[in-house]
């Protein structure tokens, strides 16, 4: 693997592994097993195991889909059957596919561009403390794009994601926090602080950051 696939296959196995335990022993093992098999380079096998998981329901399966369709693995990318996999996951309140679906829909691939959809999405995993998404939706409030502009908001999702190390997080906190007043800088960061409060299992944990 180059680097940055292997960045992109720890991003992904890293999602994986976070995802909730499979109820059935079976199906435990089929996903284990495809995993492994993803994780050695041997895509056709992961597809084998997984395809049927996934047609079958299983949320993780369906993510790990949505993923080798987006980056051609094993397959011809396809980010129409990527976008459908990772909804089928979404749907399911899997943070990672809820934030690619939110990708695609910013830049219109294998979906409609719709600002206001990739808004929905990034929400709905930036509330399950996922950093990406949380920067993602930040910009979009800064921006006033798919949603109305709101520094604020902004500033506490920017606030969150950098706490979870992202560096160009910080670098957009301070670009909002620089335009506030004193009153408006407090009150983001209490926004900030409130969420922290109310989500302690979220507010230290990434998705993406498991394998490390």
């Amino acid at each position: 693997l180059s680097v940055l696939r292997r960045a992109g296959a720890l991003v992904v196995l890293g999602a994986l592994l976070a995802l909730a335990a499979l109820p059935v022993p079976a199906a435990a093992q089929d996903f284990a097993r495809g995993l492994a098999a993803y994780e050695a380079d041997d895509y056709a096998a992961a597809l084998g195991d997984w395809r049927p998981l996934a047609w079958s329901g299983n949320a993780a399966a369906q993510y790990g889909l949505g993923f080798m369709y987006e980056k051609g693995h094993g397959v011809a990318r396809d980010d129409a059957a990527a976008a459908g996999w990772y909804r089928r996951a979404a749907d399911q309140g899997i943070a990672p596919a809820q934030y690619a679906l939110g990708r695609l829909h910013a830049a219109g691939r294998g979906v409609t561009m719709d600002h206001g959809a990739a808004a929905r999405w990034y929400g709905l995993a930036a509330e399950q403390g996922e950093s990406s998404a949380q920067l993602a939706i930040g910009i979009l409030l800064q921006l006033g794009l798919g949603v109305p502009a709101d520094p604020v908001e902004a500033f506490k999702w920017f606030d969150l994601a950098a706490a979870m190390g992202r560096e160009d997080a910080s670098v957009f906190r301070a670009e909002v926090a620089a335009q506030m007043d004193p009153a408006t800088l407090a009150e983001a960061e209490a926004r900030a602080a409130a969420w922290r409060a109310a989500h302690p299992e979220q507010a230290g944990t990434d998705l993406q950051r498991l394998l490390r």
